[in-house]
C-alpha cells in the first residue's frame, strides 16, 4: 500500500448500473434497491481497498437519493463486501462541490463516468473516465489527461500497477 495515494469514486453509473432503466441515476423508481451493481465493481474495489490509503465514495446527490444510496448500500452489504468505511461516504447536492471535497480529502485518484464533474477536480492528479455514454467520449480530447477505461477489470489493472 502507498500511503499518499487517496481514491474517490462517484457511485451512480460507476458503481451502480445505470443501464437498468438508461437514467444517470438508477435510483428514480420504486424498486431502487434491485439496481444492480456495475460488473465487477464490488470485487475490484474490495481488491482496491487495501492498496490505498483511504477509499472514499463522493456522490452528487439530492437528500432522497442519498437515502436511497445508502439503503442500497445497507441493502447489499457494500460495507462489508467492499472493506470502505461508511465514515467514508460523502455526498453533495452539486457536481461542482466534488472539487471541494477532493481537496479536503487529499484525493489522488478519482473515478467518475462524467466529464462534467471530471473537469471540476483540479486538485486530483489521477482521473478516470469509467463506462461513459459517447457524448463524454467525445470531451476527452478537451481533457488528455483523463483516462478511459471501459470496465472495472480495466480500471483494476490500471489502479493496482
Amino acid at each position: 500500500m502507498t500511503c499518499n495515494r487517496i481514491l474517490g469514486l462517484d457511485f451512480g453509473g460507476v458503481i451502480t448500473d445505470r443501464a437498468n432503466d438508461n437514467t444517470d441515476n438508477s435510483f428514480l423508481g420504486d424498486n431502487y434497491l434491485r439496481t444492480s451493481a456495475v460488473s465487477g465493481a464490488l470485487e475490484s474495489i474490495a481488491a482496491l481497498v487495501p492498496r490505498f490509503h483511504a477509499v472514499y465514495i463522493v456522490s452528487t446527490a439530492g437528500k432522497n437519493t442519498e437515502r436511497k444510496t445508502r439503503e442500497w448500500m445497507e441493502y447489499h452489504d457494500f460495507y462489508q463486501k467492499t472493506g470502505i468505511i461508511p465514515e467514508n461516504v460523502r455526498f453533495c447536492r452539486y457536481r461542482q462541490a466534488k472539487a471541494r471535497i477532493c481537496r479536503e480529502l487529499d484525493v489522488t485518484h478519482f473515478v467518475d463516468d462524467h466529464m462534467r464533474v471530471l473537469w471540476y477536480l483540479d486538485s486530483v492528479p489521477n482521473l478516470y473516465l469509467l463506462n461513459a455514454d459517447q457524448k463524454d467520449k467525445e470531451m476527452l480530447s478537451q481533457t488528455p489527461q483523463v483516462k478511459s477505461v471501459d470496465s472495472w477489470g480495466e480500471l483494476r489493472k490500471l489502479l493496482e500497477g
